[in-house]
């Protein structure tokens, strides 16, 4: 086996370790928590008043489209 093969087979490695570990990471949090992120997602839903269980829409006044300046492409 040349250095090369070596080198591709470590890199794969630790891919597939990391996947694995973000993976495992979120199945594990999932079960701790409705969304894992501690955003208190809970007390919003019950603060908006909406119990009926429908759809809570945005007001157009809110929606804001930005453009991003790129430049000269």
């Amino acid at each position: 086996m040349n250095w090369q093969l070596i080198a591709v087979i470590v890199i794969v490695a630790a891919a597939a370790v990391y996947i694995g570990r973000q993976t495992w990471r979120t199945w594990s949090t999932r079960k701790d928590s409705s969304c894992g992120g501690g955003c208190g997602c809970a007390s919003k839903t019950q603060a908006s008043g909406n119990t009926n269980g429908a759809p809570v829409l945005i007001p157009s006044e809110e929606l804001v489209l930005r453009r991003r300046d790129r430049g000269p492409l």
